[in-house]
């Protein structure tokens, strides 16, 4: 029921809970809605709780299934407010009846009171637009010049009048001064009578005036809550320390965990002093002939007076005041650029008053010995010799614009020696204001390094022509070419740097559209060059000392490359260069041909084995490290384990062989595992980044993948055969690194992305069938560009990443380092982690990582330059954080239990699971009639 002395109440419920975090019992109170605010106040203590309209995001009300009729505020920083409706006299229908008219009345509440903020919003911009308009308007008649320039300009729609008040016309804005504070703030703390003594209410403006007026208050709230204190316990302590009752005749608390900040307090203050101003008119001591008194030292424990603490909080407090005050005054000459606050700015003022009063008598004589007086002649016009090239353009542009000042030079000059008129001094004034003006916006373009402001740029070249051929030529008719061809010299330059600058920028992009490059942007870290070719390591493959072992390494890594077709194409090369004649049946295009047919065969060149990587197949792989739990009793395979989940299927049909859709919980699974390998690997330092999966052959062939049969082992987009599938976002990523050039102290550069992976992998083997070995899954990929010495360390620091993400997961794996056979064309070390597989009764690899040395590198032209400016070649390493089909066989068959269920997930999962949702019901469609 309202009460009537209250015109704000809209609606108030009694007997309602206000839930609270933690373990402690929610008490039971009043819920009042008023006209700006929710009030909750406790009926058994006086704890009230308010919240704002403005800080309210939106409302949630209970299920009608769940068996309490609740209400929860959402707050605009994601806290909540949650209600529980308890009205004894009421059944659940009742009370659901109370809490919707709670939520209707809160909901009108809200859309009213953003009525009105959004009214009062639209109220304050269009009073700040009228202000705005009635000060430019007030410029302009205060300023005749620059009313016709606006006339000349803007009413002629030769620029926008946006640009043209930038210069003009600064938008004062919205104060940034804070509301200063009241010195008996402490005092009006609102207070209660507790059990044993007093209780303060402080609210977040209380806390704020208290840091302001003790800074070290605010270091020690840092320092301690909520790490080591609560934030109740930490102002009880606060408000019974010797601190904040210091003028008291008490020794201070060892223990107090304020007692450091009286020292604080007067180490600052002694250093503003020991930077106190030292004037003649204020300090007398230099008048003092007693030498000896600077040896003797004050008496440190002489009673101090009851004044001292407040004058020396009242300095503290005016220095504070001047250092702010300094700061909000830009520098205006190079004396003022030094860093001066505090003290040193009164200090300075002081000076300047000196030198204002100081007596002429005492003042110092000075002489003009050494000065030249230069007498310059009055002049008409302008004449400038071109003493400098082009590339000296924009000094030569400022100083013509300063010398073709009109509203300065026309106006020192009488009329009769122009030899026109007064109205017409006046009119040409006009074109030469607005000639400065529209070349001073040219100019202020340079350099164009934003699109906006290459729009600009041309935007103001082709107003410079419409002016040009409009205006100035109409001026030279009117008052002759003596009086404009200054102004036509300085167009005439804008379209000089114009012309230059856009063939520069013609170049720039002619290079980087050249084949093998790139346009990406630089913003993302290094330089960006094009790569025509690749940087093959020829000096090493054609030197005949590394022939036997190059050929070993092809032999050991299943015999892919030809290292004696790469010679022999070069010998072909080297002979027709040596003869210094062209044969006759040699055309460009059999040239060309040769030289690409070398790079073909050199780039099927595996990279160099690693030494004490184990030679031969799989039976040689290495074991390094075990870990988890290996469950040996009889489990079913992934895919028997939730057949009765009905949340697995295979539409072979619509999608093809080896395709699988999720339904339900392992849709939930399956983005759990992906979800807590990517936020694990991003909170170690790897940089998040989304690649295409869509790359060009270059790419894939550069990262190391070639096709060796007939069988094809890339997806390509039908009727463009050089676009593929990625089948690992390390390709997208490659393809973003592609021709960069990094600083050495940016390295290591550690990126992450979550991406579909597409494989053309087949196997005829039944343990691999289903969910084992699929053409498409997700996967989250580690990628790190390094320099050489830091490559090793980088494949053991993704291992370990690997190893951390799978130990959490409590799931049983090994790692092995793999032998030559299995490293693929760009490895020169990987490690490989298996995990056992409990319903398959094997180990499945889930995980690889790899160091590519420079063989990707040198394909892909990504390179640092060293401290000494040298640019070498990089390394990349790579590695799989998790792949999801096979992540997710392991944890079914691991984690299953008898009743064709799972047990208790690991943590990093359980929190990640999302509530089940509902099932999707499948019926067969009927027939179109």
């Amino acid at each position: 029921m309202l009460e009537e002395n209250d015109v704000n109440l809209l609606f108030r419920a009694d007997h309602i809970k206000y839930r609270k975090a933690g373990d402690g019992k929610s008490p039971i109170g009043r819920l009042s809605i008023y006209k700006e605010y929710v009030e909750w106040r406790d009926n058994a203590s006086p704890e009230v709780l308010t919240v704002k309209f403005i800080h309210i995001k939106g409302q949630r009300v209970s299920p009608p299934h769940k068996s309490k009729v609740q209400l929860q505020l959402v707050l605009q920083n994601e806290e909540q407010a949650t209600f529980v409706f308890l009205n004894p006299a009421l059944d659940k229908d009742g009370l659901t009846k109370e809490r919707d008219t709670v939520k209707e009345t809160l909901q009108q509440a809200l859309i009213a009171h953003r009525a009105h903020v959004n009214q009062l919003a639209a109220s304050v911009e269009k009073r700040s637009k009228t202000a705005e308009l009635d000060e430019k308007q007030k410029i302009l008649r205060e300023n005749k010049n620059l009313e016709q320039l606006y006339k000349h300009l803007v009413a002629t729609q030769l620029i926008p009048p946006q640009e043209f008040w930038e210069d003009y016309y600064r938008k004062e804005g919205i104060s940034e001064e804070k509301m200063g504070i009241n010195g008996a703030f402490l005092a009006n703390i609102a207070q209660q009578e507790g059990t044993n003594g007093i209780k303060l209410n402080l609210n977040a403006d209380i806390i704020q005036a208290i840091f302001t007026t003790y800074p070290a208050v605010e270091k020690k709230h840092l320092e301690m809550v909520p790490h080591e204190m609560t934030e109740s316990e930490f102002w009880t302590k606060f408000f019974k320390s010797h601190y904040f009752h210091r003028e008291r005749e008490v020794l201070p608390n060892p223990k107090d965990i304020f007692a450091d900040c009286v020292k604080i307090d007067d180490e600052e203050m002694g250093k503003i002093a020991s930077d106190g101003i030292q004037r003649r008119r204020f300090d007398l001591n230099h008048l003092d002939d007693y030498t000896f008194r600077e040896f003797f030292h004050k008496n440190e424990g002489a009673p101090k007076s009851a004044k001292t603490t407040l004058i020396k909080r009242c300095n503290y407090l005016s220095e504070k005041i001047l250092a702010t005050s300094w700061k909000e005054v830009e520098p205006s000459t190079s004396e003022n650029l030094e860093k001066k606050k505090g003290f040193a700015v009164l200090d300075r003022v002081v000076e300047e008053c000196e030198k204002r009063i100081e007596s002429e008598d005492l003042a110092e004589e000075s002489t003009n010995d050494e000065v030249q007086v230069i007498k310059i002649p009055d002049f008409v016009g302008v004449e400038v010799d071109i003493i400098c090239g082009v590339d000296d353009i924009e000094d030569i542009d400022v100083s013509v614009g300063q010398q073709s000042n009109g509203s300065d030079s026309m106006t020192s000059v009488s009329p009769e020696r122009w030899g026109l008129t007064a109205a017409e001094i006046n009119e040409l004034r006009d074109v030469n204001n607005a000639v400065n003006e529209l070349c001073r916006h040219f100019w202020g373009c340079f350099p164009p390094t934003t699109p906006e402001a290459e729009e600009k740029l041309d935007r103001m070249e082709a107003t410079l022509t419409k002016y040009e051929n409009q205006y100035l030529r109409e001026a030279e008719r009117k008052f002759g070419i003596i009086h404009i061809e200054h102004l036509q010299e300085m167009i005439r330059r804008c379209h000089e740097k114009m012309r230059r600058a856009g063939q520069i920028l013609r170049n720039r992009l002619a290079l980087f559209r050249l084949p093998y490059s790139t346009e990406a942007s630089t913003s993302a870290g290094g330089n960006i060059a094009p790569v025509l070719r690749p940087d093959l390591n020829f000096e090493f493959l054609l030197d005949d000392k590394n022939l036997e072992l190059i050929k070993e390494n092809i032999v050991t890594r299943k015999g892919v490359g030809d290292i004696d077709s790469v010679r022999a194409k070069w010998a072909l090369i080297q002979a027709m260069m040596r003869s210094g004649k062209k044969p006759d049946d040699l055309t460009e295009e059999k040239y060309a041909q040769i030289w690409n047919e070398l790079y073909d065969e050199a780039m099927l060149i595996p990279n160099m084995t690693a030494d004490g990587v184990p030679r031969g197949g799989m039976e040689e792989a290495r074991l390094v490290a075990e870990w988890g739990t290996k469950r040996e009793d009889n489990c079913l395979s992934a895919e028997k384990l939730v057949q009765s989940w009905r949340s697995l299927l295979h539409p072979n049909e619509a999608c093809g062989q080896r395709s699988y859709v999720f339904l339900g919980p392992l849709t939930s699974l399956e983005n759990a595992l992906l979800e807590y390998a990517y936020e694990r690997v991003c909170a170690l330092g790897f940089r998040p980044i989304v690649v295409p999966d869509l790359v060009s052959g270059d790419v894939t062939q550069a990262c190391g993948v070639f096709q060796r049969s007939d069988n094809p082992i890339q997806y390509s987009l039908d009727g463009e055969a050089n676009t593929m599938l990625s089948g690992t976002a390390e390709m997208g990523i490659a393809a973003f690194l592609r021709g960069r050039t990094f600083e050495e102290s940016q390295l290591p550069i550690r990126l992450v992305s979550m991406s579909r992976c597409f494989r053309t992998e087949i196997s005829k083997s039944a343990i691999e069938a289903k969910l084992y070995r699929v053409h498409e899954f997700s996967k989250v990929e580690m990628f790190s560009v390094c320099t050489p010495e830091q490559s090793d360390a980088e494949l053991e620091f993704i291992v370990q990443v690997q190893r951390g993400t799978f130990e959490a997961l409590g799931i049983h794996c090994r790692q092995l380092e793999m032998p030559s056979e299995e490293l693929g064309a760009s490895a020169a070390k990987k490690y490989d982690i298996e995990a056992w597989m409990p319903g398959r009764k094997l180990y499945g690899e889930v995980s690889s990582a790899s160091n590519c040395t420079d063989f990707q590198t040198r394909r892909l032209g990504v390179k640092y330059k060293t401290v000494d400016g040298e640019e070498k070649f990089a390394h990349t390493c790579n590695g799989t954080a998790l792949a999801s089909t096979r992540a997710l066989i392991a944890l079914l068959e691991t984690y299953q239990n008898e009743k064709k269920g799972l047990g208790e997930l690991p943590e990093p999962l359980r929190h990640r699971i999302k509530q089940r949702g509902v099932p999707i019901r499948f019926q067969k469609a009927k027939p179109l009639s």
